[in-house]
């Protein structure tokens, strides 16, 4: 009991240091320091890269302490007085108290953030919340030896991404090492609470349960107050920052940001270690009333019951102990909802109802709303209604929302001359050499198709030496250990940043990289008029990657894939269904593969329905490239490698630009420069 208060107090403590005193250099923010740090990463310079994204993290620390007090703040200051006379200027309302709280928030965000730039990106942003710094921060730690920083940041960037494959892997990967114990798998970002609700669990089983009931109440207000913190930062910049809509589509897009980011908020504040108590609430209420009917506090009880009645009326089980209460003399006086419960169901329930209308209804909408989160195009229809639909109607939206949009709707000409552009770029292809072997209306599949003559023999042996003198094993998944998939096969990897870096130390010739680069290019390029995408495809990761077959280990290796099947932007369950939810890369909308060679055994690429059958595949061979969109419709896998090495480029896109693959941009800048520079160098020595 006395050390939850006084954790308690050191949280307290802590925020009110981060939130009033500046940091040393206010102009140097936690969005500049992350992107150094990517760069210094970037550049395997890993003791920049730690310090950077360190002090990274302890600005995000103070900024987004600020961010939570003046929201905070300022939202309870904000309440409109003033009366308005009739329902004519409802919408006044709306907007008084709209500019009281941004003029509270201006003058209390610059009290505390002193000269700090103004302006933020939202894209960092995310990435802080969902704990991506800590991917880098593990492995520069790791690559510093600094072993024990290494794994508890693991373990901190997993216990944000609960089912992550590739830090699972990690962590696995450290457990073998031989000065890893177990004290070092800690979580930096765990909140006190959640330590002190297994602790009152422990109490619980201890038959304690004064002690357990009053270590829950101080759980529950501790909770209720981080999930609200959750949701005041989720109160952020909208992220299309090119907004080009009616006020009140502008309004209700960044609206909708912001009600998708609260939603998820209860999962972060419900997770325990590694397991979700997605109803926290209500389970402290159910442990409540069986502490307090058990002390003799039938009161108590009584709202324990009613408070958990409230949040799942249907619930037997509760309503059966209620009913003993009462026969055992508990005054019907004592079932009281409190007011924490009400205040919380509101909340869930009204905000289950706007996603609802987003989801469903929305969709419907007589205006065409491109949403930059899900891509979505609406359609015309003057039916709109509040509520669900019917079953018929929620399948076709739900069938709409798996047809992607490509980008927002265009005008008659625009179209016209897109469709030209892109025809005279297949065209131009063809003239090429580049020949499409099947398309999805040939083969009754979802957008994919399989093309050759993206590369000529030549550049696809300069491209697997270029493999064979820079891949590192392990690389694009977890750190030096090349058995990501399967002990029978090696798996290594060269990235465009690692490319330039091997360029720049004279390694390979940057010209062999520019060839790397410029054949993803051309892939690109060529899906972008294949697809007929109505917006620009962005490159979000590419990846030269080769399997090798393990010699001895091709024995018996059963339905052993060299990459088991699943989905590039979804999460494949056993149940057949593919959930596009974190820690899927949710952001990928297309996915490419340029295959280098052929001399090898086995590594046939394959298309799988979602009972896992193979209901297409592919043989690999140089110049040829199969793509595809990344969602549940495309559900693939490679088959084992039994000999030989098999190397492709592989190419993931994204519609959104905020996902841009900034190694890449870098790479081709630095690239770019260095092959000028030769040029330069060679008309000088002619002269």
């Amino acid at each position: 009991m006395r050390a939850l208060l006084a954790t308690t107090c050191c949280a307290l403590l802590l925020l009110l240091r981060t939130t009033t005193a500046l940091p040393d250099e206010p102009r140097i923010t936690y969005e500049m320091l992350y992107e150094q740090a990517v760069q210094a990463y970037t550049d395997e310079r890993w003791a920049e890269c730690h310090g950077l994204m360190l002090r990274a993290v302890d600005d995000w620390q103070y900024f987004s302490g600020v961010q939570v007090l003046c929201r905070r703040k300022c939202n309870a200051a904000a309440d409109v007085g003033v009366e308005y006379p009739n329902d004519d200027v409802d919408n006044f309302r709306f907007f008084e108290h709209a500019l009281r709280n941004a003029y509270c928030l201006l003058r209390c965000e610059r009290q505390r953030f002193g000269g700090r730039p103004e302006g933020l990106d939202p894209a960092i942003m995310k990435k802080f919340q969902e704990r991506e710094h800590y991917d880098y921060l593990q492995i520069c730690a790791f690559k510093l030896g600094k072993i024990a920083e290494a794994v508890s940041y693991a373990y901190t960037f997993l216990m944000g991404n609960l089912g992550h494959d590739v830090m699972i892997s990690n962590l696995q990967f450290y457990r073998s090492h031989a000065d890893v114990t177990p004290d070092m798998f800690v979580d930096t970002l765990m909140d006190e609470y959640k330590k002190e609700f297994l602790n009152a669990l422990e109490h619980y089983d201890t038959g304690n349960y004064e002690l357990t009931a009053s270590v829950l109440e101080l759980v529950l207000t501790e909770y209720l107050q981080a999930l609200g913190d959750c949701r005041l930062l989720c109160e952020g910049p909208y992220a299309e920052r090119n907004d080009k809509y009616d006020m009140y589509i502008a309004i209700s897009n960044h609206f909708l940001q912001t009600l998708r980011c609260k939603d998820a908020c209860n999962a972060r504040a419900t997770a325990v270690y590694d397991k979700l108590y997605p109803e926290l609430l209500s389970n402290i209420y159910h442990y409540l009333q069986y502490c307090y009917f058990k002390t003799g506090d039938h009161r108590n009880a009584g709202a324990a019951v009613e408070s958990y009645l409230h949040l799942n009326p249907d619930d037997a089980d509760m309503q059966f102990n209620k009913e003993f209460y009462v026969q055992t003399g508990a005054d019907e006086s004592y079932f009281v909802v409190r007011p924490e419960a009400v205040k919380f169901r509101r909340f869930r329930d009204h905000l289950a109802r706007l996603l609802d209308y987003d989801e469903y209804t929305f969709s419907n909408i007589a205006v065409t709303i491109y949403d930059s989160d899900l891509g979505i195009d609406v359609s015309d229809t003057d039916d709109i209604t509040w509520g669900a639909l019917g079953a018929d109607d929620a399948a076709v939206a739900a069938d709409e929302q798996v047809k992607r949009a490509d980008g927002p709707e265009e005008a008659p000409e625009e179209a016209a001359a897109r469709r030209r552009r892109q025809e005279e770029t297949q065209r131009d292809y063809g003239a090429r050499g580049v020949h499409v072997e099947f398309t999805e209306k040939e083969n009754n599949v979802s957008k994919r198709f399989l093309a050759g003559g993206f590369a000529s023999e030549a550049e696809c042996r300069q491209l697997v030496q270029l493999a064979e003198d820079g891949v590192q094993l392990g690389d694009g998944y977890r750190p030096d250990d090349p058995y990501i998939h399967s002990q029978s096969e090696q798996f290594a990897g060269m990235t465009p940043g690692r490319g330039y870096r091997l360029a720049r130390d004279g390694a390979v010739t940057p010209e062999v990289v520019n060839l790397f680069l410029r054949l993803g290019e051309q892939v690109r390029e060529f899906m972008e008029s294949y697809f007929a995408l109505r917006t620009r495809l962005y490159f979000t990761y590419t990846h030269l990657v080769c399997r090798t077959a393990v010699a001895g280990r091709q024995y018996d290796r059963g339905d052993d894939m060299s990459h088991p099947i699943h989905g590039d932007n979804c999460i494949l369950k056993s149940d057949g269904s593919c959930a596009k939810e974190p820690p899927a890369y949710t952001w990928r909308d297309y996915s490419a593969l340029l295959y280098l060679n052929d001399d090898f055994e086995g590594g046939d690429f394959v298309f799988a329905d979602s009972r896992k059958h193979v209901i297409a595949q592919v043989k690999p061979h140089c110049g040829r490239v199969v793509s595809f969109s990344s969602g549940e419709e495309n559900l693939h896998g490679v088959r084992a490698v039994t000999d030989g090495r098999r190397c492709a480029i592989a190419m993931w896109f994204t519609l959104d630009p905020r996902h841009d693959e900034i190694e890449r941009v870098e790479a081709e800048r630095e690239i770019a420069s260095m092959l000028e520079l030769a040029r330069e160098n060679e008309r000088h020595s002619e002269l």
